[in-house]
C-alpha cells in the first residue's frame, strides 16, 4: 500500500513540472508601455471629420439684417462646407421666403468639385434651370436646389472646405425670410457612404420687432426630436419641438409639421396661456425616410425652421397563444380554486406589450393581465385564479384571448382553450374514491367473489357424499 502511494506522488510531481515548463516556454504578448497603450495602429486612424466632428454645411454670411436694406436691391448668400472627408457629389434643397427675396443666379463656377462636376438637378420654384432634366418631390415654390456629381473615380482631398454655390436674392420686398437647409447630402461614391453632416440656416430681414423700434427681427431658435428610432409603419410616431422666441416681447403663436409624406400640413394644438403643445404623433401609412420639418412662427409673424429625416420601417406582428393548462384538471369539487396558466408567445420583430383575459363558458373569471415581451420568440406564462364556488358539476371550457395588437399581421393563434371536470361533493363522513381507485376495488371484489364460488362448486361433490353416507 506504501509504494502505491508513493508511486502517485511522484507521477503528481511529473505531471506538475511539465505544465510549469510548458507555461514558461509558451509565446508571450509582451506588455506594452503606457506610450505604446496610446499609439494608435494605422487602422484606428481616421480623418478629423470622423473623430472631432462631423461636417458643416452653411451660408456666409449667417445673416443680411438691415432695415435699410430697400426692395430692388441685391443680397448674396454662399453655401459652405467644412472639414468634410473626400466627395464627389453634393446635393442641397433650400427653402426661402419668395414673397420677400427672388432668386437672380445661382453660381457654383466655384465648387470644391471643380470645374468638371456634371448638373444633376438645378431647379428654382418647382422649375428645372437646366433643359432635359427633372426636379424632385421636395422641389416647391419657395425651393433651390442643385445636385452636383463627378464621373470615374475622381474625388476632393481629405478635409474639405470651400464653397458649394453663391445664391444671389433681389429683394423683392419688406420682410423676413429664414434661408433653411431643407437637406443636404455629402457623398463619396466609390466608398457608398454619406457623409456625416449638420447644417446651419441663415436669414434675410429688412424689417424691425416691434414696428418703430429699430430692431432688426430676428428668427426665433427651433428644434426638434422624434421616436421611437426607428419608427415603425402604422405606428405612433412622436415628436417633441423646442420653440424660444428671441425678438423683444415676442411668444411663440404656433408650431406647423410638415411630416414629409405628402399629406398636410398640421398646425401643434393650442394648450394652457394660449401656447402650443410642444409634443405632436403621427402614423405614417408606408415606409419612407421622411423629411420631417418645424416650422415656428412667432406673434410677429417671424419664422424659423428645423428638419430632420425620419426612417419609417414596417415590422411583422404575431402574438399567440401557445398553451393553456388548467391545475387540477379532472375530478375537481366545486369550491377548489383551479390555476390557469396561459403561455404567451411573441414572434414579432419588435417588443411587444398587450394583455391576456380568461373566460369559462363566457363568464369572465379574473381580470385582465398584461405582459411585456421582447422579440423574436421570447414567451412568458400568466397565471389567474378560477374559484371554482358555486359552479355546478359539469365540464367547464376555459378561453383564453390575445386582443389583437394594432395592424397585427397573423392573428390566427390568438386564442386557445382548456377543459376542466367539476364532479358533486363527497357525502360527509361516507368514503369516496376515484376512478381507479373504485375500479381496483370493483377488481378485488369480482375476483373474492369468483375465488369463493370455485370453492363452493369444488365442494359440492363432497356434500352430496357427506349426505349419502348420512343416510
Amino acid at each position: 500500500m506504501l509504494g502505491r502511494w508513493r508511486a502517485a506522488r511522484f507521477c503528481i510531481a511529473l505531471i506538475l513540472i511539465i505544465v510549469i515548463l510548458l507555461s514558461n516556454n509558451s509565446p508571450r504578448t509582451p506588455s506594452s508601455s503606457p506610450a505604446e497603450v496610446q499609439t494608435p495602429s494605422l487602422v484606428d486612424n481616421v480623418s478629423p471629420s470622423n473623430t472631432t466632428s462631423p461636417a458643416r454645411v452653411g451660408f456666409t454670411p449667417s445673416s443680411i439684417a438691415d432695415i435699410g436694406i430697400a426692395t430692388g436691391q441685391n443680397v448674396s448668400f454662399t453655401l459652405t462646407v467644412t472639414n468634410s472627408t473626400p466627395i464627389d457629389g453634393f446635393s442641397v434643397f433650400i427653402h426661402y421666403n419668395e414673397q420677400v427675396l427672388r432668386v437672380n443666379t445661382i453660381d457654383y463656377s466655384n465648387n470644391v468639385l471643380g470645374s468638371k462636376a456634371d448638373i444633376v438637378e438645378e431647379c428654382v420654384d418647382h422649375t428645372s434651370l437646366v433643359q432635359g432634366l427633372q426636379c424632385t418631390p421636395l422641389d416647391n415654390p419657395g425651393v433651390i436646389s442643385l445636385t452636383l456629381s463627378l464621373l470615374g473615380s475622381a474625388t476632393t482631398p481629405s478635409n474639405t472646405t470651400g464653397t458649394l454655390f453663391q445664391i444671389r436674392f433681389n429683394v423683392f420686398g419688406q420682410g423676413f425670410s429664414a434661408l433653411h437647409i431643407i437637406q443636404a447630402t455629402l457623398a463619396n461614391g466609390n466608398t457608398g457612404e454619406s457623409i456625416p453632416l449638420k447644417t446651419l440656416d441663415a436669414y434675410f430681414s429688412n424689417i424691425d420687432c416691434p414696428s418703430g423700434s429699430n430692431a432688426v427681427c430676428k428668427p426665433p431658435i427651433a428644434d426638434l426630436t422624434y421616436s421611437p428610432v426607428p419608427s415603425f409603419v402604422n405606428r405612433p410616431v412622436t415628436f417633441n419641438s423646442s420653440a424660444i422666441a428671441t425678438n423683444l416681447q415676442a411668444s411663440i403663436a404656433f408650431l406647423t409639421w410638415d411630416f414629409g409624406d405628402n399629406g398636410p400640413t398640421q398646425n401643434s394644438t393650442i394648450g394652457a396661456g394660449g401656447r402650443p403643445l410642444s409634443s405632436i404623433q403621427h402614423i405614417y401609412p408606408r415606409t419612407c425616410n421622411c423629411s420631417v420639418t418645424l416650422a415656428v412662427v412667432d406673434s410677429y409673424g417671424i419664422a424659423a425652421f428645423a428638419t430632420i429625416v425620419v426612417h419609417v420601417t414596417s415590422i411583422f406582428i404575431d402574438l399567440l397563444v401557445s398553451n393553456v393548462l388548467a391545475k387540477p384538471q379532472f375530478k375537481v369539487y366545486p369550491g377548489t380554486i383551479v390555476v390557469i396558466g396561459v403561455v404567451v408567445v411573441n414572434n414579432s420583430t419588435f417588443p411587444e406589450a398587450g394583455t391576456v383575459s380568461d373566460d369559462v363558458d363566457g363568464h369572465v373569471v379574473a381580470a385582465s393581465q398584461s405582459y411585456h415581451l421582447r422579440a423574436f420568440r421570447q414567451q412568458t406564462t400568466i397565471s389567474v385564479n378560477w374559484n371554482t364556488t358555486s359552479y355546478t358539476p359539469r365540464v367547464y371550457r376555459i378561453h383564453t384571448v390575445i386582443p389583437p395588437i394594432l395592424n397585427e399581421n397573423k392573428t390566427t393563434n390568438n386564442d386557445a382553450s382548456a377543459f376542466v371536470e367539476l364532479i358533486s361533493q363527497r357525502p360527509s363522513g361516507s368514503l369516496s374514491l376515484s376512478l381507479l381507485q373504485t375500479g381496483g376495488l370493483g377488481i378485488l371484489v369480482l375476483a373474492g367473489l369468483g375465488f369463493g364460488v370455485s370453492r363452493l362448486l369444488r365442494r359440492k361433490p363432497g356434500f352430496e357424499e357427506d349426505a349419502y353416507d348420512s343416510k
